[in-house]
């Protein structure tokens, strides 16, 4: 998908700053962006998904938990702005049923890699450290 900065709403280029927020990836065009986001996200991401804009990836398939990247996703489907991958077809499927069951972001972010089983420093983080 193209991303769309949720602060300008201008597009968010390959390489510009991004900010880890509930298991999801903002994207932004430049970096003066990421602060006013850091100030109330929620609220920056409702307005910006009413724009109909995608403002960020999500980094697990929302249907079975695994984490997924989008250049290896089997599709992807965009709800309140975040963009879903799917490991499956299947997956994607489920999801486009049922959205508001499965794309709400967390309420509480849990950095912590359970196969690792330790914290980790942001959400991109499991499994490189």
């Amino acid at each position: 998908p193209t991303y769309t900065c949720p602060i300008t709403g201008e597009e968010a280029p390959n390489g510009a700053p991004t900010a880890d927020y509930a298991g999801a990836i903002i994207h932004f065009c430049c970096g003066s962006c990421p602060e006013p986001f850091a100030k109330d996200p929620a609220a920056v991401l409702k307005a910006s998904a009413a724009k109909g804009w995608i403002a960020g990836e999500y980094l697990f398939d929302p249907v079975n938990g695994a984490k997924v990247k989008m250049s290896a996703a089997k599709g992807y489907s965009v709800y309140k702005g975040i963009a879903f991958p799917f490991g499956t077809l299947e997956d994607k499927k489920a999801f486009d049923a049922e959205p508001k069951k499965y794309g709400e972001l967390p309420s509480k972010e849990a950095l912590y890699c359970p196969v690792e089983k330790r914290t980790v420093t942001h959400a991109t983080a499991g499994g490189q450290q």
